[in-house]
């Protein structure tokens, strides 16, 4: 994923899934053991416009079993509404066949046409894997679902699997209530080498920091208009600060030098 050099004030960032695996063979990988769905549960403290979805899923491997050149339908859905279905897959692969990184040379030493390709290869060495933008327009505040579900995919043996991570990004909306105050915040410094002192507009109830991948690496409560993060232990890069106050929550974005 992009991310532009300085976002708008307004921008709203939920990391939701990062990197977890779905199968049908291990605990929390899915909704019950022996099904392919998953399902994330959230909860918006106010309304996001323009909302959109991140979604990456890649091919999975089954070692010698070679599930992962069957391409398997996807299927998501938001809040029980199905909004988009798909298979994994190139058009061909004759760009990287010439290459045959694969020691059972499963490409072959020909060429094959289109059709061929897709009738069994889910992915090619070396190709990019796909990031999938899904527009949701404005969603309101509350609780809602993504769900993710490929019910034909096989792990023979208890091997494979599908990677899948999943963001949401949007605006924040500005209620047109003039009792309302939109929760806003100031940092500084930024760049930062360690400490960074965070102002808000109300009372801060918690600030957490993610990764570039969306982990959370701090959760620091409070009960103050005002805190102090300490980030001097993490290495150089880029992270998003999400405070979160009895008005709301806001994430921006950080730099550390």
């Amino acid at each position: 994923m992009h991310w532009p050099s300085t976002p708008p004030d307004n921008t709203f960032l939920l990391p939701l899934n990062f990197k977890k695996d779905l199968n049908n063979y291990a605990a929390g990988a899915s909704d019950a053991v022996g099904t392919t769905v998953r399902t994330i549960n959230f909860d918006l403290p106010s309304q996001i416009n323009n909302a959109k979805f991140y979604l990456i899923t890649s091919n999975h491997g089954s070692n010698n079993n070679g599930e992962e050149y069957n391409r398997r339908w996807h299927y998501i859905f938001f809040d029980g509404t199905q909004i988009l279905t798909y298979r994994p897959g190139e058009p061909t692969c004759e760009p990287y066949r010439v290459f045959n990184t694969q020691g059972n040379g499963i490409y072959g030493a020909s060429p094959r046409t289109n059709a061929q390709w897709q009738s069994f290869s889910n992915w090619c060495p070396g190709s990019v894997i796909k990031i999938r933008t899904i527009e949701l327009g404005n969603v309101a505040a509350g609780p809602h679902s993504f769900k993710i579900s490929v019910p034909t995919a096989v792990f023979p043996e208890g091997q494979g699997y599908i990677p899948v991570s999943l963001y949401l990004q949007g605006e924040n909306a500005v209620l047109g209530v003039e009792s309302f105050v939109q929760m806003d915040f100031d940092y500084s410094p930024n760049p930062t080498k360690d400490v960074i002192n965070v102002k808000a507009n109300s009372t801060i109830k918690s600030i957490e920091l993610y990764d570039i991948q969306g982990r959370i690496l701090v959760n620091k409560t409070t009960d103050d208009v005002q805190a102090d993060i300490n980030i001097g232990n993490y290495s150089n890069g880029v992270y998003f600060l999400k405070v979160k106050s009895d008005k709301g929550e806001k994430t921006k974005k950080i730099i550390k030098e």
